[in-house]
């Protein structure tokens, strides 16, 4: 059977972008601030918006030592978990802009939280600066092997010809 893989870009391991909750500051640091941040023994807080034990939380708890031993810094893993990751990712937006909080989301999830007027997110892309990806997620369109539909043309085709309905 042939799968269509999409292959994206996307926020941690296999879900994350690093958001910053500094957006709307101009300009550049000068190279002396860039220097000495964060200061040694400096805290920050990565906000995972899910719960413990979740993709998000896991690639956290991977990266957040390397990240602490390479930056001098402690880095405190924070879940805060609801509302399909509306109560985290509002945390993150309302954030003290100190480049101190940082956030790991995946996409493109984090687009239909705040398209989506019934979420009520209070916060939308111009509310966070992507300052890192890595990793990548491969995207798979898969049908039941007893499936009539055995690619995707045939998949597509059937869903135009009967929009709404399963087969």
């Amino acid at each position: 059977m042939k799968f269509a893989v999409l292959k994206t870009t996307v926020l941690a391991g296999s879900m994350a972008l690093i958001l910053s909750a500094c957006a709307g500051q101009a300009g550049s640091p000068p190279a002396a601030a860039e220097a000495d941040f964060p200061k040694p023994g400096a805290t920050v807080e990565w906000v995972v918006p899910s719960a413990a034990g979740g993709g998000n939380d896991v690639v956290a708890r991977i990266v957040a030592p390397a990240m602490q031993e390479h930056l001098g810094a402690t880095i405190k893993v924070l879940n805060k978990e609801g509302g399909g990751q509306i109560l985290g990712l509002n945390y993150l937006a309302n954030a003290k802009p100190d480049g101190l909080t940082l956030g790991a989301t995946n996409l493109p999830s984090i687009l239909g939280r705040y398209l989506d007027p019934s979420k009520k997110a209070g916060f939308d892309r111009s509310s966070f600066t992507p300052i890192g990806s890595f990793g990548s997620n491969a995207l798979v369109i898969s049908v039941n092997t007893n499936s009539s539909h055995k690619d995707i043309k045939s998949l597509f085709d059937a869903v135009k010809a009967a929009p709404g309905q399963s087969k």
